[in-house]
């Protein structure tokens, strides 16, 4: 007979499944508390929250979601990343499964859509919305800036021009 603590970390799970449409799940066996420590740490930058989770109650909680093919993934113990940008929190993950080996990406949903480790991988290598603002925002500025130079060209040959008149005036006069 399930407990009710357990009922309602399932409804709880099941809510938060059903509200985001993209998740990472990492297994985190091996890892001490300190890394784990600087792993949420990492994640918070880009807004992303990891969340440790039974496997049996996110197997329970996924079905009905989008979630529920990644639900085979887990394997041992796991944790979920949600909220963030996606992008920043997947090339979080891969940059500190390169430096600890122990984290494993297992998979996850991004919008509404089943991701294994190599989709977690391929999603870090995306653009994050800064890294895309940014971009506009220098190819918007690259054909301004050229105008402004090309008009200050333009008035600086005038005050040449006119200087050069000024100049054959005075020696004509």
């Amino acid at each position: 007979m399930p407990t009710a603590e357990k009922v309602k970390a399932v409804e709880e799970m099941h809510a938060l499944l059903e509200e985001r449409g993209t998740l990472l799940l990492v297994g985190y066996r091996g890892l001490s508390v300190e890394d784990m420590q600087t792993l949420r740490s990492q994640l918070q930058e880009p807004g992303a929250t990891m969340r440790v989770i039974k496997n049996t109650l996110f197997r329970l909680a996924a079905k009905g979601t989008a979630c529920e093919p990644v639900a085979d993934m887990l394997d041992g113990p796991c944790a979920i990343v949600y909220d963030g940008e996606a992008p920043a929190a997947a090339k979080a993950l891969t940059e500190f499964q390169k430096k600890k080996a122990a984290l494993l990406i297992h998979g996850g949903v991004l919008e509404g859509e089943a991701l294994d480790s190599d989709g977690v991988e391929a999603l870090s290598k995306v653009p994050t919305r800064e890294e895309l603002m940014s971009g506009l925002v220098a190819g918007l500025q690259g054909p301004i800036s050229g105008l402004v130079h090309a008009l200050d060209g333009i008035t600086s040959k005038l005050v040449y021009a006119l200087e050069e008149i000024k100049t054959q005036k005075e020696e004509a006069a």
